[in-house]
């Protein structure tokens, strides 16, 4: 996977996420929103983000 793409996440209740990639650890991937993104960049912070396990990756896209 590659950092800045998105990818598409089952989340608790079949609810499906679209976020965008910020890390890849060994067995986990980091991701936020991209509007948590766009307006961590535009303040020069950090992005609040969350930790997925790889197996609820379902999908990813190129990066935009």
């Amino acid at each position: 996977m590659k950092i800045g793409s998105l990818v598409k996440l089952q989340a608790y209740g079949d609810e499906i996420l679209t976020r965008k990639l910020i890390q890849q650890n060994k067995d986990t991937v980091i991701v936020c929103s991209t509007e948590e993104y766009d307006k961590a960049q535009l303040e020069g912070r950090k992005p609040i983000c969350v930790g997925f396990h790889v197996k609820y990756v379902l999908e990813q896209r190129q990066k935009q």
